[in-house]
């Protein structure tokens, strides 16, 4: 049975949906390891950094469910142009997507029927207009995907981490690819598309490649 995520509730994980290929188990040059990349991520989201994480299977879905994003605080002011503009997508009609914790979903969101694991559009509190009016659409509406634990927990704990960071469950979350490109693959095709992007840094497994080397 499918029940409201405003009530914190789980649904069983759509394995099916990460079949996809795998990140290279081999660093790329330039890569520095990590004792742990959510705290990594989040640190430098508070910071008002657009990175890019690459990590297990690549979805077999149009776009990427959190497998090979891009992400950004959607409550700092210009995150949506300085996150796409990173990878060349600068048109002021492209809609940026965003992801929330189930348990403070209904904060933020009028929680939709949760028919799949991907986005859907739904009404913004008022709290969430407030909060990240750049993420609004027409009629106050937003694409939202709702993070079940139990589908994905580490982009809940890393929902979590940010949320004790800035105050919101909140993050952008775009699918990583440049303008013109398929979505990154593996972490080569990554490493690749972050030289070319104007990011700030990306977290591949447990390595980080930043701008410095």
């Amino acid at each position: 049975d499918q029940q409201s995520a405003s009530q914190g509730s789980t649904r069983p994980a759509v394995e099916s949906v990460w079949l996809g290929e795998a990140i290279d188990t081999q660093e790329q040059g330039g890569a520095h390891p990590l004792e742990d990349p959510i705290e990594e991520l989040a640190g430098r989201i508070a910071g008002g950094e657009c990175l890019a994480w690459v990590r297990d299977r690549m979805e077999l879905s149009r776009e990427s469910l959190g497998s090979r994003v891009l992400l950004a605080d959607p409550c700092r002011p210009d995150s949506r142009r300085k996150l796409l503009g990173a990878v060349q997508q600068s048109e002021p009609w492209l809609p940026a997507r965003m992801v929330v914790t189930a348990a403070r979903a209904a904060g933020y969101v009028d929680v939709p029927p949760l028919v799949g694991p991907g986005f859907h559009q739904a009404r913004a509190t008022p709290a969430l207009q407030a909060c990240a009016p750049e993420a609004m659409q027409p009629e106050g509406r937003v694409w939202v995907r709702i993070i079940d634990p139990a589908q994905d927990p580490a982009l809940t704990r890393l929902l979590e981490t940010v949320e004790r960071a800035t105050g919101h469950p909140l993050l952008f979350m775009e699918t990583f690819r440049l303008r013109g490109s398929p979505r990154v693959r593996n972490e080569f095709d990554a490493t690749e598309a972050f030289a070319r992007s104007g990011l700030d840094a990306l977290v591949a497994g447990e390595r980080l490649y930043t701008r410095d080397g």
